[in-house]
């Protein structure tokens, strides 16, 4: 039997044969949307991962872009992170493609908590001043700091009663030993929010949320953190099988009511699609196009509410070397056969969903590929430049010993709530102990000498003409000073 949105029959021509997205009376549960390119200030996308997910290699990077623009996307979602051997040349290349083919970006960098405030706000301004679309550089126009902090925040994490996460009080805003809490990750927050702003006018910040935990969002904001976007991680489906249509509706209602209505601030559906782990093994290796209808709900709902700007379908490719349990390895809009990402190559391997969605929103199947020699990366050469005063610079571990900077990979996760749900294990970590060490220190001198300042020489030479200057002067003050003594004596 389809899994339908409860009740009365309303077919969509744009639809297949036989499957209905049906509304429940009223008509105002959802207002049946027939078109969904007709919003100018909405827009769909998928979620991809860098080419250290073992489904995404860099060989197949051109595929991958050009699978997600011509499903018809507006967005694209991907994590970040400071390449350890300095080559930004992939992500320069990824954010040049989708700049490209029109694709709007949000990136997901996640700084080490562990190190300093200053670390944070410096990793955050590399990307911000990178990637601001200036000199010829690639654009990014959102980005996302950490990922879903409402997981490890809420008190349920640490043995209490689940909550549903809409208040502040599920939270924890007095320190408690090995547990994250609201005011501790505010400074985080704070932290990055400069990093973003101060180095671009024109990219935004987003922090995100899953299911109904905007409680935290709301304390952040009653804090004055400065937020431009919130991101909302909701799955029409979690292990109980499909989430009933009415749920889907509360979730919406409970979020304009007590969330948008108060602070008005855009939201964009970063994750969305339906829970694998509602999917038994056959629907999981064939995909067939009815369990996924929810997914299809979810899409219209979000589109149907004007404060929300977009929704972005997780992911691009099924990652079953990831592991084959992991409900994350199969909510591709692509079937991944076996290791190392061929499965993008293949047009059979494109799962029912896919196209119905490309459907949906006016994809485009013969767009031609755009080939990564079509980014020009020649500006960047001019962001290798090093200052004056950081030659030599390394990186130590705690004993003194060199070592190359370790950057944190971006940790996804689900939109369900169990207790083994963490972000990178930072709950535990206190980023204060080390905050003076001369080991991270390092590290942040580091940072910087990668930072996408090349206006510094400039200044170098500026000083150091000034410099020379007022040595020439010293010298012709001291030469007169001589020579009135001389004439002195002459007389």
């Amino acid at each position: 039997m389809l899994v339908v949105l409860m009740g009365t029959a309303c077919v969509f021509a744009a639809l297949p044969a036989g499957l209905t997205v049906c509304a429940e009376e009223p008509a105002s549960y959802i207002p049946s949307p027939t078109d969904l390119t007709a919003r100018a200030d909405f827009g769909f996308g998928i979620n991809m991962h860098p080419k250290s997910y073992e489904a995404y290699p860099e060989v197949y990077l051109e595929e991958q872009v050009h699978a997600i623009a011509r499903m018809g996307s507006e967005w694209v979602r991907v994590g970040g992170a400071i390449p350890s051997d300095g080559d930004w040349t992939y992500l320069d290349t990824l954010v040049g493609l989708c700049n490209k083919y029109g694709l709007k970006i949000i990136m997901v960098i996640s700084p080490d908590t562990t190190i300093s405030l200053e670390y944070i706000t410096i990793y955050c301004e590399t990307f911000a001043y990178r990637y601001n679309g200036s000199d010829g550089r690639g654009y990014v126009d959102i980005f996302q700091v950490f990922n879903e902090l409402d997981l490890p925040l809420l008190k349920a994490k640490y043995g209490g009663a689940s909550p549903d996460g809409k208040s502040e009080t599920e939270y924890y805003t007095i320190p408690v030993d090995g547990a994250a809490d609201l005011p501790e990750y505010l400074e985080y927050l704070e932290a990055a929010e400069k990093g973003i702003h101060s180095k671009n006018s024109k990219s935004q910040f987003m922090v995100n949320f899953s299911m109904t935990h905007y409680g935290m969002i709301k304390y952040y904001l009653n804090k004055g953190l400065k937020i431009d976007v919130v991101g909302w991680d909701l799955y029409s489906s979690n292990a109980d099988r499909e989430i009933s249509a009415a749920k889907l509706t509360e979730l919406y209602n409970a979020m304009e009511e007590d969330f948008y209505n108060k602070y008005k601030l855009p939201v964009i559906l970063c994750e969305t699609n339906v829970n694998s782990r509602s999917l038994d093994a056959t629907e999981r290796a064939e995909a067939p196009l009815e369990p996924y209808m929810r997914l299809i709900d979810t899409l219209y709902l979000a589109y149907a509410r004007p404060w929300v700007k977009g929704a972005i379908v997780y992911e691009l490719l099924d990652e079953p070397a990831f592991k084959s349990e992991n409900p994350e390895s199969w909510y591709g809009m692509f079937k991944n056969p076996g290791a190392g990402g061929k499965g993008i190559t293949d047009p059979n391997n494109e799962k029912p969903i896919y196209k119905l969605i490309q459907s949906l929103i006016g994809g485009n199947e013969n767009m031609p590929v755009i080939k990564r020699s079509a980014v020009n990366l020649k500006p960047y050469e001019k962001l290798t430049v090093n200052t004056a005063d950081d030659s030599g610079i390394g990186n130590t571990d705690n004993n003194g010993n060199a070592e190359d900077i370790t950057v944190p990979d971006i940790i996804w996760h689900t939109d369900d709530t169990e207790t083994d749900d963490v972000i990178d294990g930072t709950e535990a970590d206190d980023p204060y102990e080390t905050a003076a060490d001369d080991a991270h220190s390092a590290q942040i001198r580091e940072i910087k000498t990668r930072e996408t300042h090349y206006e510094m020489p400039w200044l170098v030479i500026a000083l150091s003409g000034a410099g020379i200057l007022a040595a020439g002067a010293a010298v012709v003050a001291v030469y007169l000073i001589v020579l009135k003594k001389k004439l002195k004596k002459t007389e």
